[in-house]
């Protein structure tokens, strides 16, 4: 697991890091995820993305990685 920490704002580059990272999945957690109560959670792999109550993200996560 790897959290960015780099000064980039941008998502685009934020998800590139993830990528040279082999990262399965990358969870995003911004202005409008935090209004909603929510997490995006994106597979890296697939590009698929979906919306999950921040209560449900760790459990998203780990049937999401098997």
């Amino acid at each position: 697991m790897g959290t960015y920490l780099g000064s980039s704002g941008k998502l685009a580059k934020q998800l590139k890091w993830a990528n040279e990272q082999q990262a399965r999945l990358a969870v995003l957690y911004g202005a409008e995820e935090q209004a909603a109560g929510e997490v995006t959670v994106r597979d890296m792999h697939s590009g698929e993305q979906v919306r999950v109550p921040l209560a449900e993200a760790a459990r998203h996560a780990r049937e999401a990685l098997g």
